[in-house]
């Protein structure tokens, strides 16, 4: 699937996710970001690092904690 426009600049934004491994897929493959890496994180399971420029990490990535 060709992109229709074009990313030059992420500030630092952190996004909760319902599903971390999906995710990573959809930003990775359809929008051209690096994983920088996954560390754990107390209370959520981990959270994942993602650059897309030279920075070490443009997104973060944190599972949202599902309210029962």
């Amino acid at each position: 699937m060709a992109a229709k426009f074009t990313i030059n600049r992420v500030g630092h934004v952190g996004i909760y996710v319902s599903d971390l491994d999906r995710s990573i897929a959809w930003f990775t493959q359809l929008l051209g970001f690096t994983l920088t890496g996954r560390w754990p994180f107390p209370g959520s399971g981990e959270i994942v690092f993602l650059r897309f420029g030279e920075n070490h990490h443009d997104i973060v990535l944190m599972p949202h904690r599902r309210h029962s």
